[in-house]
């Protein structure tokens, strides 16, 4: 779900920091110089990642799927290939850890990357969103000992919104597995969130994620909780109704398997000579008892038996 960036470093650079999230960077790319700030959507994803990779003074090729490369400003190639570039990092400005800022330059952070994911949602980049959600996230740790309030609860708030969008970015690359494992995280409860098992639409997206998967009795089930909080969630009930329907298609399918199988096992052409278990049991049994009929015959004739006076 994210195709890799390949780098062939042409030469080292300079020191050992790296631009992060948000660092201003100058690079020539392809010769051409470009000023950016990093993930806020100037320069094409491949760009973004292979920048974080070098060094001050560092000149590298990039080869990246083309899909990575969309750019009109870097005049990228726009065709379904590899593209190469030549990328070097002339300068760049660091921006501060997250343990280096205060309560409320994170949350004024965490509004920046949240508010740049949601673009790329617009712009259906959905991998692009998912990392600045996750980078939302890891701005905020444990939160609870924040004295000011309303710094607590934006970064609360914050830190769970960018959660739930995460769900969507999964579930718009259609990794399923991630998606419903994130959001019974965010319904249980886990990392730092508090349990929130009457969120509607977390319950409604695990069920999508769950009907993607064939998993029809779990998503079925989501989507009676989403209208039991919810009975007016039209799409909820749409949803519902595509569950039943293929959980029924596959009992159906299920039913005719079996018929077929067993129409198939009284049809079948047997060996001349071959006697099944059963029948040779019978078989046995009745030999048996001839047997023991025939000899009580022959103990009666000889005078074996007698009545008593």
């Amino acid at each position: 779900h994210f195709p890799p960036v390949k780098l062939k470093i042409l030469s080292d650079g300079e020191g050992a920091e790296t631009p992060t999230d948000l660092s201003k960077v100058t690079a020539a790319i392809n010769g051409v110089e470009r000023t950016w700030e990093v993930m806020m959507g100037a320069q094409c994803e491949a760009l973004d990642c292979a920048v974080l990779q070098l060094h001050r003074r560092s000149r590298a090729t990039v080869t990246a799927h083309s899909s990575l490369c969309r750019d009109t400003n870097a005049e990228l190639s726009q065709d379904d290939s590899l593209v190469v570039v030549t990328l070097e990092l002339l300068e760049f400005e660091s921006v501060l850890h997250p343990r280096d800022l205060s309560r409320v330059e994170r949350v004024e952070r965490g509004d920046r990357l949240k508010a740049q994911a949601a673009v790329y949602i617009q712009m259906q980049d959905w991998r692009r969103a998912c990392r600045l959600y996750l980078a939302v996230q890891d701005l905020f740790g444990y939160i609870d000992d924040w004295e000011e309030e309303a710094e607590r609860k934006a970064a609360d708030a914050l830190r769970n919104t960018c959660k739930s969008n995460e769900v969507l970015t999964w579930l718009k690359l259609e990794q399923w597995t991630y998606a419903a494992e994130l959001c019974t995280e965010i319904l249980n409860g886990g990392g730092f969130s508090r349990p929130d098992p009457k969120n509607v639409k977390v319950l409604f997206r695990r069920g999508q994620a769950y009907l993607s998967q064939n998993e029809l009795k779990k998503a079925e089930q989501d989507f009676l909780k989403v209208l039991e909080l919810d009975a007016e969630n039209a799409e909820a009930k749409r949803q519902l109704a595509k569950a039943r329907q293929l959980a029924k298609q596959e009992r159906d399918k299920q039913g005719m398997l079996y018929r077929d199988m067993m129409g198939k096992v009284g049809s079948l052409d047997y060996p001349e000579g071959y006697i099944s278990p059963d029948t040779q049991k019978e078989r046995e049994h009745e030999t048996a008892r001839e047997e023991m009929l025939a000899k009580v015959e022959r103990l009666n004739a000889g005078g074996a038996f007698q009545v008593l006076q």
